[in-house]
């Protein structure tokens, strides 16, 4: 149905293993480019996406982390020798932009058309059996965020077909919506069903646009953007924290433990194993050192005693006890 690849969520600046914003969709032998954040084209082979099919590349907006990928991405395309055109749809200034990719990528083999959309109106972009929908959302520039939608045949009736005597080497090919020596899907099928629906939104103030466009929604990618981001947000808290650890560093190694902890269950799973096993080793050598601390205090009562022991000292000596 919908193949859906997030090869980046990251905002602004890259992180290791977090690439800048971009969305890969593949359906029925097509394929959409949503943002090509800087490094697109490397996070595509990290994830294995081919851009053989890809035609159609939607920008939400005209910021950098959403644009800086393109040079390189469709260089790369011009180098697999593409002769397919492609387009490039987003927000008024989009052919600006498109043009001084031509600067430093003037000699592509295929033809790159632009296309700009009108500001806070919707726009339909036929990919053959499936749609896609900008619509505007609210940002400091002009923004839009784009819904995926595929609809669904009706389900195969085998005994309307028998019924119809239409022999069973037409089934598939009637079942796929083809007209076929005479029969015709609506004689096999029945009336159809829910398609699916992905909507993706990105920096973004609430928006009715938005609103109306999730319900029913297949996926919510702003959710996990914003997941996302929350983990990124402790990933770096916990990556500052010291590799030697000493009682100091208490409230520091508390506060990461605690924003961890915060964390959806959701947005915990962001987190890899390599960068919790960090914030409890910290945790672990936190307790080492506040029990040295402790002996070396104990130590300390125990060497300064006197070696001849009066009834002067008892109050020393239970101390150290």
């Amino acid at each position: 149905m919908l193949d859906v690849c997030l090869l980046g969520t990251g905002g602004t600046m890259p992180l290791p293993g977090r690439w800048l914003t971009s969305l890969v969709l593949r359906c029925n032998g097509r394929s959409l480019l949503i943002d090509a954040g800087e490094g697109t084209q490397i996070a595509a082979r990290e994830a294995g996406c081919s851009f053989k099919n890809l035609d159609t590349i939607c920008i939400t907006h005209l910021h950098a982390d959403h644009t800086a990928g393109l040079p390189g991405l469709l260089l790369t395309m011009g180098n697999m020798d593409r002769t397919e055109p492609v387009t490039v749809i987003g927000p008024n200034g989009i052919r600006r932009v498109m043009e001084a990719v031509k600067v430093i990528a003037p000699e592509l083999a295929f033809d790159v058309r632009v296309t700009e959309l009108e500001e806070g109106s919707a726009r339909t972009i036929s990919l053959g059996d499936w749609d896609v929908i900008a619509f505007p959302l609210r940002h400091t520039v002009p923004c839009f965020g784009y819904q995926a939608v595929v609809p669904r045949r009706g389900k195969f009736d085998p005994m309307r077909a028998l019924e119809a005597g239409i022999p069973k080497q037409l089934w598939k090919r009637l079942q796929q919506g083809e007209t076929v020596e005479g029969f015709t899907p609506d004689m096999v099928l029945g009336p159809a069903r829910r398609g699916v629906k992905l909507v993706y939104a990105t920096d973004t103030r609430p928006a009715k646009a938005l609103y109306k466009a999730a319900v029913d929604a297949a996926a919510d990618i702003e959710q996990q953007v914003i997941a996302q981001r929350k983990a990124d947000a402790v990933t770096a808290q916990i990556n500052a924290l010291p590799a030697d650890v000493t009682v100091n560093d208490k409230e520091q190694i508390n506060a990461a433990r605690d924003a961890y902890d915060a964390l959806t269950d959701e947005q915990k799973g962001y987190i890899d194993t390599d960068t919790l096993k960090k914030l409890t080793d910290a945790e672990a050598a936190l307790t080492t050192a506040i029990d040295q601390d402790a002996a070396d205090a104990v130590d300390e009562k125990i060497y300064f005693l006197p070696n001849e022991i009066t009834l002067d000292d008892k109050a020393d000596v239970e101390a150290a006890r």
